[in-house]
């Protein structure tokens, strides 16, 4: 039952799933939900959540294969052992 006599309950109170929590707590905390909504640039999740129970999706993104790993560990392992160049001089007075 709804809050009116006769009404039926649309939601059991809380945030569904989908609800962008982080919106909330930036328009909460920067002007305590008397003004426009704050956002944080994210509109929604890259994947809903599923209407059946566990309601929750996979993973995402899912997790990199043991290729991915080492071709990850190679591209940084190349970053860091790159040759240092040295800072421009500066010239002129300070």
């Amino acid at each position: 039952m709804g809050d009116a006599p006769g009404s039926l309950l649309e939601m059991c109170g809380g945030r569904s799933l989908n609800d962008d929590v982080m919106d909330t707590l930036y328009t909460l905390l920067i002007n305590a939900g008397n003004g426009p909504r704050v956002s944080d640039g994210m509109d929604r999740a890259t994947v809903p959540a599923s209407d059946v129970f566990p309601y929750l999706e996979s993973p995402n993104p899912p997790p990199p294969t043991g290729q991915q790993i080492e071709d990850i560990t190679a591209f940084f392992t190349q970053q860091t052992e790159a040759p240092q160049n040295p800072p421009p001089q500066k010239r002129g007075r300070p």
